[in-house]
């Protein structure tokens, strides 16, 4: 029976986000409002332009922009589109894991602004 004011960065949609969009769609007793960072008086427009230029479209809108992605400027995007059903277990005795085939396992090392990915995969 109180109040609060909640002040985050949008990194997707969270808790964070489910909050905002009360006040977004009016209701009653929630306010919610976002500005990009150069709306105030105090930012270095400096600041503004280089993290334009030096970072990722989706990281310089979430945290200088103040947009909430459908994915959080994250890494890993459009997971859910690759996911594939798990083939159900063979409950008849038969069937060994090694003849699904070979896997394969991938790395790419990160080198500066991503982060190292390891998968693993039946080929």
């Amino acid at each position: 029976m109180g109040w609060a004011v909640f002040i985050s960065t949008p990194m997707g949609r969270n808790w964070f986000y489910d909050m905002f969009t009360r006040g977004v769609e009016g209701q009653a007793g929630f306010k919610s409002f976002t500005f990009p960072s150069n709306v105030s008086p105090y930012f270095p427009a400096k600041e503004w332009e280089a993290a334009k230029l030096t970072l990722s479209e989706d990281v310089f809108r979430q945290e200088y922009m103040a947009e909430f992605l459908e994915d959080g400027a994250g890494v890993y995007r459009g997971i859910v589109g690759c996911l594939v059903e798990e083939e159900p277990a063979d409950n008849g005795g038969g069937g060994n894991k090694d003849e699904k085939g070979p896997v394969v396992i991938g790395c790419d090392v990160a080198k500066h602004t991503d982060w190292t990915v390891l998968i693993a995969m039946i080929a």
